[in-house]
């Protein structure tokens, strides 16, 4: 029988070490996917902003790694100044999206009646021969 070979403390240690390097690694990753269209997003409405082209207009794209340090140390307060505004646009998107479900169960329902009306007016063919007997 083979014996196992023990490892050390500083052994497994740097194992640790190891994967908690992977797991921030893999972290990091998972994040950049979750915030990728919203980040896109946020590009795309800077890209559109007058204002925002107007202060950056004098930058070079090298430079935008320093204006996005400082935006990432501000974005709390950013956020914190928008928390109206954003919730303002759920309650928006929220009741849009009742309306929208109202009007689906409405239309459905139309169909539905409709549907039913359409095979009251029609005689069958035992009604009509009922009324030829009369």
């Amino acid at each position: 029988m083979a014996k196992e070979k023990e490892l050390t403390a500083a052994q497994l240690q740097k194992m640790i070490e190891k994967a908690e390097k992977e797991k921030q690694r893999l972290e990091a990753e998972l994040r950049v996917k979750q915030n990728k269209s919203k980040v896109d997003a946020l590009g795309k409405a800077l890209i559109e902003n007058d204002e925002i082209a107007a202060a950056l207009e004098p930058c070079i794209d090298k430079d935008m790694e320093i204006v996005a340090k400082h935006i990432a140390k501000h974005i709390a307060d950013i956020m914190e100044e928008a928390k109206a505004d954003l919730e303002a646009a759920t309650e928006k998107r929220k009741h849009l999206s009742e309306v929208r479900a109202q009007a689906a169960m409405s239309k459905k329902a139309d169909t539905s009646a409709d549907v039913n009306n359409d095979s009251a007016e029609v005689p069958s063919a035992e009604s009509e021969e009922l009324a030829d007997e009369e």
